[in-house]
């Protein structure tokens, strides 16, 4: 599976990622490098699964051949099943939305998979969108979210900085929004 990125071929990695006792897998169980990256249901369910699982939550699939998203209220016990049954038994989505009730987690995942951001506090909150869609949103972040550290990876490069309003992606996403790398 490839991409294209910047006008540059990217090829995705052949590695198998060893995933030994995660809640995913069968012990000893692995899942191509290429399969992970290929499902948002998958990526979704391992990013969970590393920030502890929620009580309850909602997950939202948008699918391409829907009008409406599809949207259920999943108990933490059967959320990695769930996620791990869409994966292999439904159409790979276009985006995943994961909320915790008690708002210790929130993914939202969008294909294509350009730019990501882990906005760091209490719980885990990561956002992998299409680099047009991250631009617009630390925008808007820098001009109306509470000061939070974030780590932002773009283009094979990770940047941090410790706190929305003051400009800091400036080469990246243009005046508003200065750079520091990691």
């Amino acid at each position: 599976m490839g991409g294209q990125e910047g006008g540059q071929k990217v090829e995705a990695s052949e590695e198998v990622i060893p995933l030994n006792g995660a809640p995913l897998l069968e012990e000893g169980g692995t899942i191509q490098g290429d399969d992970l990256l290929g499902s948002l249901h998958l990526l979704a369910a391992l990013l969970a699964a590393q920030g502890g699982l929620p009580p309850m939550a909602w997950l939202t699939c948008y699918y391409l051949d829907r009008p409406e998203p599809e949207r259920v209220l999943v108990p933490g016990p059967n959320l990695l099943p769930s996620l791990l049954w869409r994966a292999r038994n439904l159409p790979e989505p276009r985006r995943v939305h994961l909320a915790a009730t008690d708002g210790g987690l929130i993914l939202d995942l969008e294909a294509p998979l350009e730019a990501f951001l882990r906005v760091e506090g209490s719980g885990l909150e990561v956002y992998a969108w299409p680099e047009e869609r991250m631009r617009e949103y630390l925008q808007a972040a820098a001009l109306g979210r509470e000061p939070r550290p974030v780590v932002l990876e773009l283009g094979g490069r990770a940047f941090r900085t410790l706190s929305w309003p003051e400009p800091i992606f400036t080469p990246l996403y243009g005046p508003q929004v200065e750079l520091a790398e990691a």
